[in-house]
């Protein structure tokens, strides 16, 4: 059986870290009403939480904010965080404590996770294309530098997102990454529409800040053959969970 959290199988991280990119929660959204559909997601999300604490004992708690394609990162260095942050709006959080995770919900968008090899500092980034294009990586790294971490000690994870085969955008998504210095992540020899290439357009961002690991985890959410592997917001649109992907510093770091 396939775990629940998918891992960079080619990545050694530090001992003090505990990561993963969620999959999708067994529940079924066929048949709910719309009440019931927002209780389910909720509860997909649940699910991934209570999974990456049960498997990590080493973390006693998991923080998540209210994501709105923002590119507010924050930090997240106490354990009462627990109950004001989710309520709080951003897309992304740095975390410096043991015990701890930082978390982000996605389904099509890009979980991006990063770790300090040298201290524990960890972020986990929620980058869907307008956070891409606006840089919030950026603002993550920049945060972890606050907190004394280097650029070329950093290591980035990019899980399961939308990949360009078939993330197809309108011409005003194509433009904006092109104005925002990423062409190389826009292609249009896919189809009659523009492709971007949100795991290009990040490691972009990345490595002009002095990255220099920077591992892709996971496949496309889109493509129907992980269908019952992803959730998708393209694929499913109301009938879709959120998978939670997750970062944390073990109690003995």
């Amino acid at each position: 059986m396939a775990s629940f959290f998918e891992t960079a199988t080619e990545y050694q991280p530090p001992s003090w870290i505990r990561y993963g990119f969620g999959t999708k929660a067994p529940l079924s959204y066929a048949g709910l009403s719309v009440e019931e559909l927002e209780r389910t997601k909720q509860q997909s999300v649940a699910y991934a939480h209570q999974q990456a604490l049960t498997t990590h004992p080493g973390l006693t708690c998991l923080l998540t904010v209210t994501q709105r394609h923002t590119t507010k990162v924050l930090l997240a260095d106490a354990p009462h965080d627990a109950q004001s942050l989710p309520g709080t709006v951003a897309d992304g959080l740095v975390c410096p404590q043991p015990g701890m995770a930082v978390a982000v919900k996605t389904a099509d968008c890009l979980p991006v996770l990063l770790m300090d090899e040298t201290r524990p500092v960890v972020a986990a980034i929620h980058a869907g294309w307008r956070g891409t294009v606006d840089g919030i990586v950026r603002e993550g790294v920049a945060l972890m530098t606050q907190l004394g971490c280097k650029p070329e000690n950093l290591t980035a994870l990019l899980g399961p997102c939308a990949r360009v085969e078939r993330y197809e955008v309108g011409e005003d998504v194509a433009r904006a990454f092109v104005t925002a210095d990423l062409s190389p992540a826009v292609r249009r020899d896919l189809g009659p529409k523009a492709h971007v290439d949100l795991i290009r357009a990040n490691s972009l961002h990345l490595e002009r800040l002095g990255l220099t690991r920077i591992l892709t985890v996971g496949a496309c959410t889109l493509d129907p053959a992980n269908a019952t592997r992803y959730d998708s917001w393209r694929r499913e649109q109301t009938l879709c969970g959120r998978m939670l992907s997750f970062i944390g510093i073990v109690n003995d770091a």
